[in-house]
């Protein structure tokens, strides 16, 4: 039954990525909590029943804010891919439940992402407090470097008309030669992270 519960989440996951619509990505994040439910009719344990419990709770509280803002109501507003992050969060939860491993951490991950829905989360948010976690990040290196940047303040951000070649990674990825610049950055939290692709 683990298997399945596995093989489920990444087929969810995958679906999420694939899908444009915010409702469609929902749909099929909703089969999260459902396979859990099914599985602990045949093999209950209170981490699943605790996984479970966090898997409803987002995505009723994802369809109650995604609802609101498609009726105009933009008080609250979320990262444009909340739900891409929380797809690479399911990704991660059934690499620990194949490998037999906890997944707490990963739930902690996924309830911050949760809050971010609610009017305090929000306001958290707007003050720095709470950040939406990013599991995904987007580089830069020049053409002609080895170097690569995540931050659009740095000094040596590779920006047009420099030639450079951009690509995305899972974040605490080993990628190579990292930006001093950009690592004092995020050291010193004033890093203005790179948030999407032009390519």
């Amino acid at each position: 039954m683990r298997s399945a519960l596995v093989s489920e989440f990444r087929l969810v996951q995958n679906n999420m990525l694939d899908e444009e619509n915010v409702n469609k990505k929902l749909f099929w994040y909703s089969a999260t909590y459902s396979m859990v439910n099914r599985v602990m009719n045949f093999d209950y344990n209170p981490s699943l029943q605790f996984l479970h419990f966090v898997l409803q709770t987002s995505y009723n509280a994802y369809r109650h804010r995604t609802s609101q803002i498609a009726k105009g109501d933009i008080t609250i507003t979320l990262p444009s891919d909340f739900l891409d992050r929380t797809a690479h969060l399911i990704g991660e939860i059934a690499n620990a439940i194949e490998s037999n491993e906890p997944f707490y951490d990963i739930l902690q991950t996924l309830s911050n992402l949760i809050y971010l829905t609610s009017g305090n989360g929000y306001y958290q948010s707007l003050k720095g407090i709470v950040v939406a976690p990013r599991l995904i990040m987007f580089y830069r290196q020049k053409i002609d470097s080895d170097i690569w940047h995540w931050c659009i303040n740095c000094s040596n951000w590779p920006d047009a008309p420099v030639s450079y070649t951009e690509r995305q990674f899972k974040k605490g990825s080993k990628i190579g030669k990292l930006c001093k610049e950009c690592l004092a950055n995020e050291g010193a939290e004033i890093c203005i992270e790179h948030e999407y692709s032009h390519e």
